[in-house]
């Protein structure tokens, strides 16, 4: 996916309001500062096993883009597949957080801040 089509899809998901958004399987390597924006944003999938196709649909993030920490209103975030390190403290700010997937990732510590998420029902390491 090149930069101009994800921007493309960002502007049209913030003038439409959507909840969901799959970027899955586009080798990102990070994320624009536009999808911050994304505030009816509950659900960001950044990868996936797509079961239909029989394959993994990853991208290529080394670190929880910043930008994902301005979707307050964020309830799922599934980043596995990735090649992710750590799990900034600002994590705090996705105070309204079910699912976190960060799987098939390189995490190696879990931070405390994991413990303020008050509504957090599901830790995929």
């Amino acid at each position: 996916m090149t930069d101009a089509e994800l921007l493309a899809i960002i502007a049209q998901a913030e003038r439409e309001g959507w909840t969901e958004l799959d970027l899955s399987g586009n080798d990102l390597e990070g994320l624009p500062s536009e999808i911050g924006r994304l505030q009816s944003l509950e659900k960001l999938i950044l990868g996936k096993i797509d079961y239909k196709e029989g394959e993994i649909k990853r991208n290529r993030l080394t670190a929880i883009p910043q930008e994902i920490f301005q979707l307050t209103n964020l309830k799922e975030l599934h980043i596995p597949y990735n090649q992710i390190k750590e799990i900034p403290d600002a994590i705090v700010n996705l105070a309204n957080l079910t699912q976190l997937d960060l799987s098939s990732n390189q995490i190696t510590q879990i931070p405390d801040a994991i413990s303020n998420l008050a509504n957090l029902t599901q830790l995929d390491l």
